[in-house]
């Protein structure tokens, strides 16, 4: 059992009968809030004490019958508690717990002991993290790249999908499934693929979801290859070259390729005798 760290104290008071705790399976995302269920029958009496324990790693947070809490020391952060029960919610015998910033070390199986006049009601709580992450993570355009999707611990038997800014269907990327809730993405980068990556893991009626997002660096303008810039003889043409932010090119440097390009069929080309040398 971990050594324990006083915060504060808090008197709650007694009632009557008992009630039965939910049992539920909790997904979140890396670096963000999770929130592991425990909620008891309306009608069962004010508890006695209340425990929050994680498998092999002792006290995650208690309450004792006097009203004091306390808090495991692998749970602070600079004498600040990572994880809370809101007092507001135990009038409605919700005994949640409230984990902030997330990190890959908190999966695992949780405990709840809630102890009233009645006796002990145990809720145990399964919280898997998921993990996105992009490779490179800001890659070259038309360069490849790969989006992986880990579930900690795994879960046997999950449904993991993508997602490319809330659409499902997505065309011209590679879905290669490593392990039963591992999933790596891959393609080559284009302006069609940048934005909001979301993996969606599905585990027995419950839905997890953690996302990322793309950006690419190069050339933004012009926006593809081929594009097409017409100015009048004898006046001035801009040829644009514009760098995503923050990309610094090494060098830099103009080639102009073989001619060739027809024009647009709308353009009535002139006698070979009267055009003029290409530039």
């Amino acid at each position: 059992m971990l050594s324990e760290f006083f915060i504060f104290g808090l008197v709650m008071t007694s009632a009557i009968t008992g009630g039965e705790c939910e049992v539920t399976e909790v997904f979140a995302q890396e670096g963000s809030e999770a929130f592991l269920s425990c909620k008891c029958d309306p009608s069962s009496p004010n508890p006695a004490s209340v425990v929050w324990t994680k498998e092999n790693k002792g006290t995650v947070w208690r309450k004792t019958q006097s009203g004091l809490q306390f808090w495991g020391t692998s749970w602070l952060h600079k004498k600040t508690p990572r994880v809370q029960c809101p007092h507001y919610r135990f009038e409605r015998r919700d005994y949640s717990l409230q984990i902030n910033s997330v990190k890959l070390e908190d999966a695992g199986l949780f405990s709840c002991r809630v102890g009233t006049a009645d006796g002990v009601i145990k809720h145990q709580v399964m919280l898997r993290i998921i993990q996105v992450s992009i490779s490179p993570s800001a890659p070259m355009w038309d360069s490849t790249f790969s989006i992986s999707c880990d579930v900690t611990p795994p879960a046997e038997g999950a449904t993991v999908q993508w997602t490319l800014n809330n659409i499902s269907s997505i065309e011209a990327i590679k879905t290669l499934q490593v392990a039963p809730t591992k999933s790596l993405v891959s393609g080559r980068a284009s302006a069609r693929l940048e934005g909001n990556w979301t993996c969606v893991v599905g585990y027995k009626g419950e839905v997890g979801r953690a996302s990322v997002t793309l950006a690419m660096k190069g050339i933004i303008q012009p926006p593809k290859d081929d594009t097409k810039v017409y100015a009048a003889l004898g006046s001035a043409a801009t040829l644009p070259c514009v760098f995503s932010p923050g990309l610094i090119p090494s060098s830099s440097a103009w080639e102009k390729l073989e001619s060739g390009f027809p024009l647009p069929a709308s353009f009535s080309q002139p006698a070979p005798s009267s055009q003029p040398s290409v530039d």
